[in-house]
Protein backbone atom coordinates (compact mmCIF):
# COMPACT_ATOMS: atom_id res chain seq x y z
CA UNK A 1 0.00 0.00 0.00
CA UNK A 2 1.27 3.51 -1.30
CA UNK A 3 2.52 5.56 2.30
CA UNK A 4 1.49 9.70 1.20
CA UNK A 5 2.99 10.23 4.44
CA UNK A 6 6.77 10.01 4.63
CA UNK A 7 7.87 11.29 0.84
CA UNK A 8 7.21 14.40 -0.99
CA UNK A 9 4.09 14.07 -3.92
CA UNK A 10 4.89 11.90 -6.75
CA UNK A 11 6.67 13.68 -10.11
CA UNK A 12 3.69 13.80 -12.62
CA UNK A 13 4.64 12.74 -16.26
CA UNK A 14 5.33 16.07 -18.35
CA UNK A 15 5.66 15.97 -22.00
CA UNK A 16 8.59 17.32 -23.40
CA UNK A 17 7.56 21.32 -23.53
CA UNK A 18 7.10 22.60 -26.74
CA UNK A 19 9.07 25.84 -26.46
CA UNK A 20 12.93 24.87 -24.64
CA UNK A 21 12.62 28.34 -23.00
CA UNK A 22 9.51 28.10 -21.25
CA UNK A 23 9.16 26.32 -17.84
CA UNK A 24 6.93 23.38 -17.93
CA UNK A 25 5.05 25.03 -21.03
CA UNK A 26 3.83 27.99 -19.22
CA UNK A 27 4.45 31.93 -19.86
CA UNK A 28 7.01 32.03 -17.09
CA UNK A 29 10.28 31.78 -19.24
CA UNK A 30 13.85 30.86 -18.20
CA UNK A 31 14.96 34.26 -18.68
CA UNK A 32 12.28 35.79 -16.52
CA UNK A 33 13.33 33.53 -14.01
CA UNK A 34 17.03 34.83 -13.73
CA UNK A 35 16.51 38.09 -14.54
CA UNK A 36 14.40 38.11 -11.02
CA UNK A 37 17.05 35.65 -9.32
CA UNK A 38 19.60 38.42 -11.01
CA UNK A 39 18.13 41.26 -8.98
CA UNK A 40 16.59 39.22 -5.53
CA UNK A 41 20.36 38.33 -4.84
CA UNK A 42 22.36 40.70 -6.80
CA UNK A 43 24.63 38.79 -9.15
CA UNK A 44 25.00 38.88 -12.94
CA UNK A 45 25.07 35.27 -12.83
CA UNK A 46 23.07 33.34 -16.05
CA UNK A 47 21.68 29.80 -16.00
CA UNK A 48 23.41 27.48 -17.59
CA UNK A 49 22.57 24.94 -20.44
CA UNK A 50 21.99 22.13 -17.96
CA UNK A 51 18.95 23.68 -16.86
CA UNK A 52 16.37 21.17 -15.71
CA UNK A 53 12.31 21.81 -14.95
CA UNK A 54 9.67 19.51 -13.94
CA UNK A 55 6.47 19.04 -12.71
CA UNK A 56 5.85 17.75 -9.53
CA UNK A 57 2.91 17.19 -7.12
CA UNK A 58 1.24 15.61 -9.80
CA UNK A 59 -0.94 18.06 -10.58
CA UNK A 60 -2.74 18.58 -7.11
CA UNK A 61 -2.62 22.26 -7.04
CA UNK A 62 -5.91 23.16 -7.98
CA UNK A 63 -4.75 26.65 -9.30
CA UNK A 64 -1.26 26.42 -9.68
CA UNK A 65 1.35 24.26 -11.21
CA UNK A 66 4.81 23.10 -9.39
CA UNK A 67 7.88 22.73 -10.83
CA UNK A 68 11.08 21.55 -9.80
CA UNK A 69 13.85 23.56 -11.22
CA UNK A 70 17.92 23.01 -11.69
CA UNK A 71 19.48 25.84 -12.78
CA UNK A 72 22.98 25.68 -13.46
CA UNK A 73 24.17 28.94 -12.49
CA UNK A 74 27.31 29.81 -14.21
CA UNK A 75 28.73 31.83 -11.10
CA UNK A 76 28.22 32.63 -7.62
CA UNK A 77 27.13 29.20 -7.57
CA UNK A 78 27.49 29.57 -3.32
CA UNK A 79 25.14 32.23 -2.50
CA UNK A 80 22.36 30.86 -5.41
CA UNK A 81 20.68 28.00 -5.13
CA UNK A 82 21.16 25.08 -7.06
CA UNK A 83 16.98 24.15 -6.82
CA UNK A 84 14.03 25.63 -6.01
CA UNK A 85 9.91 25.33 -7.08
CA UNK A 86 8.58 27.31 -9.09
CA UNK A 87 4.96 28.09 -8.25
CA UNK A 88 2.97 29.23 -11.44
CA UNK A 89 0.02 30.48 -11.71
CA UNK A 90 -1.65 30.89 -14.69
CA UNK A 91 -5.70 30.88 -16.00
CA UNK A 92 -6.17 27.36 -17.16
CA UNK A 93 -6.57 25.70 -13.66
CA UNK A 94 -8.78 29.07 -12.72
CA UNK A 95 -10.91 27.61 -15.52
CA UNK A 96 -11.29 24.52 -14.55
CA UNK A 97 -12.38 25.62 -10.96
CA UNK A 98 -14.90 28.24 -12.13
CA UNK A 99 -15.89 25.97 -14.39
CA UNK A 100 -16.77 22.78 -13.03
CA UNK A 101 -16.65 23.47 -9.31
CA UNK A 102 -17.76 26.90 -8.57
CA UNK A 103 -20.44 26.40 -11.80
CA UNK A 104 -19.69 30.43 -12.96
CA UNK A 105 -18.79 31.67 -15.65
CA UNK A 106 -14.94 31.64 -16.00
CA UNK A 107 -14.81 35.24 -18.00
CA UNK A 108 -16.36 36.88 -15.68
CA UNK A 109 -13.65 35.79 -13.03
CA UNK A 110 -10.46 35.49 -15.49
CA UNK A 111 -9.28 38.52 -13.84
CA UNK A 112 -9.42 36.42 -10.32
CA UNK A 113 -6.23 34.15 -11.37
CA UNK A 114 -4.44 37.35 -11.07
CA UNK A 115 -5.45 38.52 -8.01
CA UNK A 116 -5.43 34.56 -6.21
CA UNK A 117 -1.65 34.95 -7.06
CA UNK A 118 -0.93 38.66 -6.09
CA UNK A 119 -1.87 37.76 -3.24
CA UNK A 120 0.61 35.04 -2.11
CA UNK A 121 3.04 37.00 -3.73
CA UNK A 122 2.78 40.11 -2.12
CA UNK A 123 2.54 38.69 1.57
CA UNK A 124 5.70 36.76 0.40
CA UNK A 125 7.42 40.09 -0.78
CA UNK A 126 5.91 41.79 1.93
CA UNK A 127 7.01 39.48 4.89
CA UNK A 128 9.80 37.05 3.74
CA UNK A 129 12.41 39.74 5.30
CA UNK A 130 10.17 39.97 8.64
CA UNK A 131 11.84 37.59 11.24
CA UNK A 132 9.02 36.95 13.24
CA UNK A 133 6.23 36.69 10.66
CA UNK A 134 8.52 33.64 8.90
CA UNK A 135 9.07 32.07 12.34
CA UNK A 136 5.65 32.51 13.64
CA UNK A 137 3.92 31.52 10.22
CA UNK A 138 6.55 29.03 9.28
CA UNK A 139 6.75 30.55 6.49
CA UNK A 140 9.06 28.55 3.66
CA UNK A 141 12.36 30.34 2.36
CA UNK A 142 11.45 32.68 -0.30
CA UNK A 143 13.92 33.85 -3.57
CA UNK A 144 12.23 35.82 -5.61
CA UNK A 145 8.88 35.98 -7.88
CA UNK A 146 6.73 38.35 -9.88
CA UNK A 147 2.90 39.91 -9.83
CA UNK A 148 0.48 38.28 -12.14
CA UNK A 149 0.51 40.42 -15.61
CA UNK A 150 3.49 41.87 -15.64
CA UNK A 151 4.84 42.54 -18.64
CA UNK A 152 1.64 41.56 -20.79
CA UNK A 153 2.50 38.27 -19.52
CA UNK A 154 -1.17 36.29 -17.88
CA UNK A 155 1.36 34.61 -15.25
CA UNK A 156 2.75 34.93 -12.16
CA UNK A 157 5.03 33.07 -10.23
CA UNK A 158 6.86 32.06 -6.84
CA UNK A 159 10.52 30.67 -6.24
CA UNK A 160 10.90 29.01 -3.24
CA UNK A 161 12.83 26.63 -1.15
CA UNK A 162 12.57 23.19 -2.39
CA UNK A 163 10.60 20.90 0.91
CA UNK A 164 11.68 17.78 0.71
CA UNK A 165 11.05 14.71 3.18
CA UNK A 166 8.05 15.94 4.68
CA UNK A 167 4.71 14.48 5.66
CA UNK A 168 1.21 14.69 3.55
CA UNK A 169 -1.91 15.15 5.26
CA UNK A 170 -5.14 15.56 2.77
CA UNK A 171 -9.18 16.06 4.12
CA UNK A 172 -9.33 12.69 3.84
CA UNK A 173 -7.08 12.54 7.14
CA UNK A 174 -7.02 13.33 10.45
CA UNK A 175 -4.01 14.29 13.05
CA UNK A 176 -3.66 14.01 16.65
CA UNK A 177 -5.04 16.10 19.36
CA UNK A 178 -1.54 17.56 19.99
CA UNK A 179 -1.38 18.77 15.88
CA UNK A 180 -4.41 20.45 16.05
CA UNK A 181 -3.32 22.48 19.54
CA UNK A 182 0.03 23.39 17.32
CA UNK A 183 -1.48 24.73 14.18
CA UNK A 184 -4.42 26.46 16.63
CA UNK A 185 -1.43 28.15 18.08
CA UNK A 186 0.04 29.17 14.77
CA UNK A 187 -3.25 30.90 14.15
CA UNK A 188 -3.69 32.91 17.45
CA UNK A 189 -0.14 34.09 16.40
CA UNK A 190 -1.10 34.99 13.33
CA UNK A 191 -3.77 37.16 14.47
CA UNK A 192 -1.49 38.36 17.22
CA UNK A 193 0.81 39.68 13.93
CA UNK A 194 -2.33 41.64 12.45
CA UNK A 195 -3.28 43.41 15.93
CA UNK A 196 0.71 44.24 16.39
CA UNK A 197 2.13 45.35 12.84
CA UNK A 198 -1.41 47.21 11.17
CA UNK A 199 1.22 48.95 9.64
CA UNK A 200 2.42 45.89 7.58
CA UNK A 201 -0.97 44.37 7.34
CA UNK A 202 -2.10 47.68 5.37
CA UNK A 203 0.61 47.02 2.90
CA UNK A 204 -0.18 43.98 1.98
CA UNK A 205 -2.59 43.98 -1.49
CA UNK A 206 -5.27 41.54 0.27
CA UNK A 207 -8.66 43.24 0.27
CA UNK A 208 -10.61 41.34 -2.79
CA UNK A 209 -12.08 38.36 -0.94
CA UNK A 210 -15.08 40.65 -0.73
CA UNK A 211 -15.25 41.06 -4.70
CA UNK A 212 -14.82 36.88 -4.84
CA UNK A 213 -17.09 36.19 -2.83
CA UNK A 214 -19.49 38.73 -3.94
CA UNK A 215 -19.41 36.69 -7.26
CA UNK A 216 -19.38 32.73 -5.57
CA UNK A 217 -22.82 33.97 -2.98
CA UNK A 218 -25.73 33.65 -4.45
CA UNK A 219 -29.16 32.60 -3.02
CA UNK A 220 -30.55 30.49 -5.95
CA UNK A 221 -27.63 29.08 -6.52
CA UNK A 222 -27.67 27.70 -3.07
CA UNK A 223 -31.25 26.56 -3.02
CA UNK A 224 -29.96 24.17 -6.11
CA UNK A 225 -26.93 23.09 -4.38
CA UNK A 226 -29.32 22.16 -1.23
CA UNK A 227 -31.61 20.70 -3.39
CA UNK A 228 -28.71 18.28 -4.78
CA UNK A 229 -27.71 17.35 -1.32
CA UNK A 230 -31.37 16.38 -0.03
CA UNK A 231 -32.08 13.81 -2.88
CA UNK A 232 -28.09 12.77 -2.64
CA UNK A 233 -28.39 12.07 1.22
CA UNK A 234 -31.80 11.85 1.48
CA UNK A 235 -31.50 10.33 5.50
CA UNK A 236 -29.84 13.87 5.99
CA UNK A 237 -33.34 15.88 4.12
CA UNK A 238 -34.36 17.51 7.41
CA UNK A 239 -31.01 18.96 8.38
CA UNK A 240 -31.05 20.64 4.36
CA UNK A 241 -34.39 21.76 5.91
CA UNK A 242 -32.62 23.84 8.42
CA UNK A 243 -30.24 25.55 6.35
CA UNK A 244 -32.85 26.55 4.43
CA UNK A 245 -34.44 28.53 7.11
CA UNK A 246 -30.79 31.05 7.09
CA UNK A 247 -30.75 31.00 3.64
CA UNK A 248 -32.30 34.73 3.32
CA UNK A 249 -28.10 35.83 4.58
CA UNK A 250 -27.59 34.90 0.86
CA UNK A 251 -29.50 37.05 -0.72
CA UNK A 252 -27.23 39.57 -1.94
CA UNK A 253 -23.68 39.79 -2.16
CA UNK A 254 -23.77 43.25 0.12
CA UNK A 255 -25.87 41.01 2.62
CA UNK A 256 -24.00 38.19 3.20
CA UNK A 257 -20.83 40.67 3.46
CA UNK A 258 -22.80 42.81 6.07
CA UNK A 259 -23.59 38.95 7.82
CA UNK A 260 -19.63 38.04 7.56
CA UNK A 261 -18.69 41.68 8.73
CA UNK A 262 -20.28 41.83 11.93
CA UNK A 263 -17.18 38.84 12.75
CA UNK A 264 -15.15 41.50 12.32
CA UNK A 265 -12.93 42.47 9.01
CA UNK A 266 -9.41 43.58 9.78
CA UNK A 267 -7.34 40.39 10.71
CA UNK A 268 -5.02 38.55 8.32
CA UNK A 269 -6.56 35.11 7.26
CA UNK A 270 -5.25 32.61 5.92
CA UNK A 271 -8.00 31.82 3.81
CA UNK A 272 -7.54 27.91 2.94
CA UNK A 273 -6.80 26.42 6.49
CA UNK A 274 -7.01 22.86 5.76
CA UNK A 275 -4.34 19.70 6.31
CA UNK A 276 -3.21 19.86 2.92
CA UNK A 277 -1.69 23.15 3.17
CA UNK A 278 0.33 22.39 5.80
CA UNK A 279 3.43 20.66 5.61
CA UNK A 280 4.00 18.59 8.26
CA UNK A 281 6.69 16.27 10.36
CA UNK A 282 5.87 12.97 11.18
CA UNK A 283 7.64 11.63 14.10
CA UNK A 284 9.09 7.69 15.19
CA UNK A 285 5.77 7.31 17.27
CA UNK A 286 3.44 8.04 13.97
CA UNK A 287 2.56 11.35 15.32
CA UNK A 288 2.40 14.71 13.19
CA UNK A 289 4.15 18.43 14.07
CA UNK A 290 3.60 21.77 11.68
CA UNK A 291 6.58 22.29 9.58
CA UNK A 292 5.24 24.80 7.28
CA UNK A 293 2.18 26.76 6.39
CA UNK A 294 1.96 26.68 2.55
CA UNK A 295 -0.85 28.03 -0.01
CA UNK A 296 -1.30 31.59 0.99
CA UNK A 297 -3.24 32.37 -2.64
CA UNK A 298 -6.54 33.65 -1.03
CA UNK A 299 -5.13 35.40 2.28
CA UNK A 300 -7.27 38.18 2.77
CA UNK A 301 -8.39 40.49 5.77
CA UNK A 302 -11.00 39.10 7.49
CA UNK A 303 -12.42 37.27 11.04
CA UNK A 304 -9.90 34.22 12.53
CA UNK A 305 -12.48 32.17 12.89
CA UNK A 306 -12.81 31.52 9.34
CA UNK A 307 -9.33 29.58 9.85
CA UNK A 308 -10.77 28.09 12.86
CA UNK A 309 -13.50 26.71 11.34
CA UNK A 310 -11.63 25.20 8.47
CA UNK A 311 -9.05 23.54 10.25
CA UNK A 312 -10.88 22.43 13.24
CA UNK A 313 -13.83 20.86 10.83
CA UNK A 314 -11.09 19.63 8.69
CA UNK A 315 -8.32 17.87 10.62
CA UNK A 316 -9.71 15.96 13.44
CA UNK A 317 -11.73 13.65 13.81
CA UNK A 318 -15.80 14.10 14.19
CA UNK A 319 -14.98 12.62 17.72
CA UNK A 320 -11.90 14.75 18.51
CA UNK A 321 -14.10 17.94 17.42
CA UNK A 322 -16.75 17.50 19.58
CA UNK A 323 -14.92 16.56 22.59
CA UNK A 324 -12.53 19.09 22.57
CA UNK A 325 -13.69 22.09 19.97
CA UNK A 326 -14.06 24.51 23.03
CA UNK A 327 -10.71 23.52 24.21
CA UNK A 328 -8.86 24.03 21.31
CA UNK A 329 -10.79 27.67 20.99
CA UNK A 330 -9.13 28.07 24.58
CA UNK A 331 -6.06 27.42 23.44
CA UNK A 332 -6.00 29.72 20.70
CA UNK A 333 -7.10 32.70 23.01
CA UNK A 334 -4.90 31.77 25.51
CA UNK A 335 -2.15 32.05 23.06
CA UNK A 336 -3.71 34.90 21.26
CA UNK A 337 -3.88 36.53 25.05
CA UNK A 338 0.25 35.77 25.63
CA UNK A 339 1.80 37.04 22.38
CA UNK A 340 -0.24 40.35 21.85
CA UNK A 341 -0.43 40.96 25.70
CA UNK A 342 -0.79 45.07 24.41
CA UNK A 343 -3.51 44.53 21.91
CA UNK A 344 -7.35 45.38 22.13
CA UNK A 345 -8.56 41.77 21.62
CA UNK A 346 -11.10 40.69 18.84
CA UNK A 347 -13.13 39.02 21.66
CA UNK A 348 -13.77 40.12 25.45
CA UNK A 349 -13.43 36.85 26.49
CA UNK A 350 -13.51 33.17 25.78
CA UNK A 351 -16.80 32.44 26.22
CA UNK A 352 -17.17 35.36 23.90
CA UNK A 353 -15.00 33.78 20.82
CA UNK A 354 -17.04 30.57 21.55
CA UNK A 355 -20.43 32.09 20.92
CA UNK A 356 -18.57 34.28 18.12
CA UNK A 357 -17.81 30.87 16.65
CA UNK A 358 -20.93 28.90 16.68
CA UNK A 359 -22.62 32.04 15.15
CA UNK A 360 -20.08 32.16 12.87
CA UNK A 361 -20.53 28.39 11.60
CA UNK A 362 -23.55 28.63 8.91
CA UNK A 363 -22.15 31.63 7.34
CA UNK A 364 -19.25 29.31 6.15
CA UNK A 365 -20.61 25.99 5.96
CA UNK A 366 -23.49 26.46 4.51
CA UNK A 367 -21.53 28.57 1.46
CA UNK A 368 -18.58 26.09 1.25
CA UNK A 369 -19.88 22.63 1.76
CA UNK A 370 -22.07 21.78 -1.58
CA UNK A 371 -18.70 23.68 -3.56
CA UNK A 372 -16.62 20.90 -1.37
CA UNK A 373 -18.71 18.33 -2.22
CA UNK A 374 -18.60 18.63 -5.25
CA UNK A 375 -14.70 19.01 -5.27
CA UNK A 376 -14.52 15.09 -4.07
CA UNK A 377 -13.14 13.85 -7.55
CA UNK A 378 -10.36 16.16 -7.62
CA UNK A 379 -9.65 15.54 -4.14
CA UNK A 380 -9.31 12.01 -4.46
CA UNK A 381 -7.61 11.36 -7.71
CA UNK A 382 -4.22 11.27 -5.89
CA UNK A 383 -6.06 8.52 -2.81
CA UNK A 384 -4.31 5.56 -3.40
CA UNK A 385 -6.88 2.70 -4.50
CA UNK A 386 -6.58 0.40 -1.32
CA UNK A 387 -6.81 3.22 0.82
CA UNK A 388 -9.86 4.88 -0.77
CA UNK A 389 -12.40 3.25 1.21
CA UNK A 390 -11.66 4.06 4.42
CA UNK A 391 -10.92 7.70 3.28
CA UNK A 392 -13.86 7.93 2.00
CA UNK A 393 -15.35 6.88 5.23
CA UNK A 394 -13.01 9.51 6.84
CA UNK A 395 -13.82 12.29 3.87
CA UNK A 396 -18.15 12.01 4.94
CA UNK A 397 -17.24 11.51 8.67
CA UNK A 398 -16.03 14.71 8.66
CA UNK A 399 -18.36 16.33 6.01
CA UNK A 400 -21.79 15.27 7.98
CA UNK A 401 -20.51 15.95 11.46
CA UNK A 402 -20.24 19.97 9.69
CA UNK A 403 -23.82 18.85 8.68
CA UNK A 404 -24.72 18.87 12.45
CA UNK A 405 -22.29 21.29 13.68
CA UNK A 406 -24.28 23.62 11.64
CA UNK A 407 -27.57 22.12 12.43
CA UNK A 408 -27.01 22.39 16.32
CA UNK A 409 -25.37 26.31 15.64
CA UNK A 410 -28.47 27.57 13.66
CA UNK A 411 -30.95 26.50 16.07
CA UNK A 412 -28.73 27.65 18.56
CA UNK A 413 -28.45 31.33 17.82
CA UNK A 414 -30.48 31.81 14.32
CA UNK A 415 -33.79 30.53 14.34
CA UNK A 416 -34.56 33.66 16.21
CA UNK A 417 -33.54 36.07 13.50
Amino acid sequence: MADLDHVEAPVATEPEPSDPNKIVDTPITWEIVEQDFQKAFNTTATIGPNRTAKVIGDGRGFVSKMAQVEFDWTTDTEKLPKVAVLKITTCDKMRIICEQVMKIDFEGMKHMAGKVHDSEWNLYDQAANNEEFVRNMRLSKYYCGRGFDYGGIEAGYLAIELIENFAHRHFYHTVQDSAAREIVGVLAKLTAYSLKHPEIVDKMDIRWMDEAMGQFVNRQKLETELDNMAEKYPDRKEQVEVFRSVLWAYDTPEVYLKQTAAFGRKILVHGDMWPGNIIWDKDAKGDYHVRHLIDWQVVHLGTPLEDLLRILSSAVTPENYKDHRDSYLEHFYDTLKHEAPACELPWASLSELIEQYEKFVPLIAIAFMPMFMQMEEMLFRTCDASEKEECLKCFYSKIFNTFDETEACIKKWWQHK
